[in-house]
């Protein structure tokens, strides 16, 4: 486990969804974003973390967070988990540009596609970063809880 995004950086995503074309700017909340890097759309540790974000979507988006799931696969695989689980926030994929992932210092190590967690305020600066080879290392709703200010169960 270690941290990839320097506090305090500025962070540029690029994503693809249903929708088309979009940049982490069109999903930011008024306080920020969590964008949570899934290993695969198919990853069962990443499915839990999901299913525990999902469980503080409502609180995340009353304190003003608004919650990103990033498949590294493509924007079909996106699509499709975002309806197989009816999740009521953006499930995307990298652009075709720009490998989210690889934008967020997530490239494969040792040929595993790594998974995170970052904290991005109003202005897209990092308050937070986890990354992770092993993905059920990607997420901890307590060091979660301290960068939003929001209780998570």
């Amino acid at each position: 486990m270690s941290n990839y995004a320097i506090e305090g950086t500025r962070l540029e995503l690029s994503f693809l969804d249903e929708g088309g074309a979009s940049t982490l700017t069109d999903h930011l909340g008024a306080a920020g974003a969590v964008v949570y890097f899934m290993r695969t759309s198919t990853c069962p540790a990443c499915l839990r973390h999901v299913t525990a974000l999902a469980a503080a979507a409502d609180a995340l988006e009353a304190a003003g967070w608004s919650l990103v799931v990033v498949v590294p696969e493509g924007s079909i695989e996106a699509a499709e988990l975002k309806r197989r689980r009816s999740y009521p926030f953006a499930v995307v994929a990298g652009s075709a540009e720009a490998d989210a992932h690889h934008q967020a210092g997530l490239a494969e190590r040792f040929g595993i596609q790594r998974s995170g967690t970052i904290v991005v305020d109003s202005e897209q600066r990092v308050r937070y970063s986890r990354a992770a080879t092993v993905p059920v290392f990607a997420l901890d709703l307590g060091e979660l809880s301290d960068a939003t200010g929001v209780p998570l169960g």
